[in-house]
């Protein structure tokens, strides 16, 4: 009889064990099941824009305030993905547009891309990726310049100018024209930012083409080689070591000694646009063809050319709004431009936009 008991617990066991793995599967089945409802509750909500961007955006503090005050508006939820700059931001949406699997493009789309430079638009736009959309509110824009697409896929939203910044505690007098700056006492003073990988490099290749033409574009580069020190791959990189006294000089924008006087206190940055003329930067924003929430994107392109918007526009990014009724801060207002312009010759060549400038100007620039 004993034995009898002992024989039947014994086969009680396996029972039990195959109980509990059966249990924790169920369980982990469920839990799986749970994680996907919920995903795709996320996916399904009609209260939800998600925005690709590029850092400055978010570290300029513009996203901050804009991107709340839509979502209290319109009562949503924004979420933001940032990448390194414009360029880096037109390869993500790409590999996205050809990649088959579901999962792996759950985690690449976007409703809206905000932050692509006008010397990459072209690029943006052979891809297919944005629809077109001309919201009334574009009227606001009075500067037609700042349009290079005219079936509105792209929108500008803000700008600024090619320019030199320099250190005037070392440079008391800068050049005045890119002819005084090939002189050989300009030599080893200036920091490039590399066009292969940042956007305003590749619009100071597409300033000098307007200038000098494809013919004269080497001789210019080939003359101010010497007076270049280093060729930084991006602008945080140049600036880190311009303010390290790297290089008294550096290709920025016009607006950036306004941004250290203003937010870091730093007074001994000025900037110098050469005499021959000036050229704009443009940054866009567009609706991209498989966005999932319509409604939501097209009122945040509208609300990024209304004044609620633009309005923050000049003291986060530090740069100039799209649309006239904007007060600028002084820091702004009072830059002095050269009358000359380049903004139309330029972005009307549509073979400067080419990236293969970028390649030749490396191979002499060796």
């Amino acid at each position: 009889m004993k034995n009898k008991t002992l024989i039947a617990k014994s086969q009680l066991k396996p029972n039990r064990v195959w109980h509990y793995i059966f249990l924790i599967l169920f369980l982990s089945l469920l839990l799986s099941c749970k994680e996907e409802i919920v995903q795709q509750e996320v996916e399904n909500r009609t209260d939800l824009l998600i925005i690709f961007t590029t850092e400055s955006f978010i570290s300029s503090g513009l996203s901050s305030i804009v991107i709340s005050e839509f979502e209290n508006q319109y009562e949503c939820t924004v979420i933001l993905r940032s990448f390194n700059e414009s360029g880096a931001l037109i390869n993500h949406l790409q590999n996205a547009n050809i990649i088959s699997d579901f999962a792996d493009r759950d985690t690449l789309r976007a409703d809206i891309a905000i932050g692509i430079l006008s010397p990459h638009i072209y690029r943006a736009l052979q891809t297919n990726l944005f629809m077109p959309f001309e919201p009334e509110i574009v009227r606001n824009i009075n500067d037609r310049t700042l349009i290079l697409d005219r079936r509105h896929r792209l929108l500008p939203y803000s700008y600024d100018f090619y320019a030199f910044v320099y250190d005037t505690e070392i440079v008391s007098e800068p050049p005045k024209t890119f002819g005084e700056m090939q002189s050989s006492i300009w030599n080893d003073k200036i920091i490039m930012i590399d066009p292969k990988t940042s956007a305003i490099g590749m619009g100071a290749l597409m300033w000098s083409l307007g200038i000098f033409g494809d013919r004269g574009f080497e001789q210019f580069w080939m003359s101010l080689k010497n007076n270049i020190v280093s060729i930084s791959p991006n602008l945080n990189d140049a600036y880190a070591s311009f303010i390290a006294g790297g290089a008294p000089i550096i290709l920025s924008y016009v607006s950036r000694p306004a941004y250290y006087r203003e937010v870091e206190n730093i007074q001994r940055f000025s900037a110098f646009i050469p005499q021959e003329g000036r050229l704009k930067e443009i940054e866009f924003a567009g609706i991209l063809n498989d966005a999932e929430n319509l409604f939501l994107a097209r009122r945040f392109i509208e609300f990024m050319l209304s004044f609620d918007f633009q309005s923050h526009i000049p003291t986060t990014m530090w740069k100039y709004p799209v649309i006239d009724s904007v007060d600028l801060p002084y820091g702004l207002a009072s830059i002095q431009l050269p009358v000359n312009s380049y903004s139309e010759r330029v972005f009307e060549q549509t073979q400067f936009f080419n990236s293969t400038w970028a390649d030749e100007w490396s191979l002499f620039m060796r």
